[in-house]
């Protein structure tokens, strides 16, 4: 009953312990996953983050643009200023013409007009170009926080993973230190059941030899009982003979040492069974 119980035990060990390894090979595959997710969601960060600093840098080069623009006008419309005032003083000085100051003062409308025309429509193209850069900013801000949450619940689940990884991993040196002591419970047990074992099939074999002889004596005290009941029937059927013809008794001398002969030889064999 305890060998079979211990037989019992390691089989339902065994079979936890295939259970377990299933698992946890399912589990490393799913962390092998995971990781993979990790490395990519690592890749697409680094390259939201590289996306971004090259916007940056992209937005850091257009205020400058912008800001040498409105510079180079600045100095171009105070270059055009001090052109329109110095030809104005010209005109005052070499001119007696009266129209030449409306037109000086029309030229100089027209290059107002036209400069704050060019000034506009190059922020209205900057402020497009900054609003373009904001939707991609703010995407890339998007995307990147996302990345980070996806990062952060992802290095989360791995954590986890590794956790039930080690739990799983000790259940099965725990049933592995199991198994193993209860091999050795096992064979312990065995052991002298084995020694039992081999004393019975000596013994065995000492008492199949033994039958097997008094199987033989017994068969050479069948045949000696067979020829004794033989040896009866034969007297038997003298005696009835010679009681049925009293009166021609013709026995020769040859049947009288016959019987002799005989009689000797039966009074030997009965004493040859009694001791058996």
């Amino acid at each position: 009953m305890d060998n079979a119980t211990l037989l019992l035990q390691i089989d339902n060990a065994k079979l936890a312990e295939e259970d377990l390894k299933n698992k946890l090979d399912d589990e490393i595959k799913a962390r092998k996953v995971l990781e993979k997710e990790v490395v990519n969601l690592k890749k697409t960060y680094e390259d939201t983050k590289l996306n971004r600093q090259q916007t940056q840098k992209e937005i850091d080069l257009v205020k400058e643009e912008l800001e040498r623009l409105n510079q180079d006008h600045k100095d171009e419309v105070e270059d055009l200023c001090e052109k329109i005032r110095d030809s104005e003083v010209k005109v005052e000085i070499d001119s007696h013409n009266s129209n030449l100051a409306i037109m000086l003062n029309n030229i100089r409308h027209q290059y107002d007009n036209l400069g704050k025309k060019n000034l506009k429509d190059t922020e209205d193209w900057y402020q497009n170009e900054f609003e373009n850069i904001k939707v991609v900013e703010a995407q890339n801000n998007e995307t990147l926080l996302s990345g980070k949450k996806d990062l952060k619940e992802l290095l989360k689940q791995k954590q986890t993973l590794d956790i039930r990884i080690q739990s799983i991993q000790a259940m099965i040196r725990n049933l592995e230190e199991s198994l193993l002591n209860a091999k050795c419970e096992y064979q312990q047990h065995q052991a002298p059941l084995n020694k039992m074992l081999l004393d019975l099939e000596s013994e065995l074999r000492k008492v199949r030899s033994q039958v097997e002889r008094q199987v033989e004596i017994n068969k050479n005290l069948l045949c000696v009982k067979m020829k004794l009941e033989a040896e009866i029937n034969n007297y038997q059927l003298l005696i009835h003979g010679m009681t049925a013809d009293n009166e021609s008794l013709d026995f020769s001398l040859e049947d009288v040492l016959l019987q002799e002969e005989h009689k000797p030889k039966n009074q030997m064999i009965v004493a040859q069974m009694k001791p058996v």
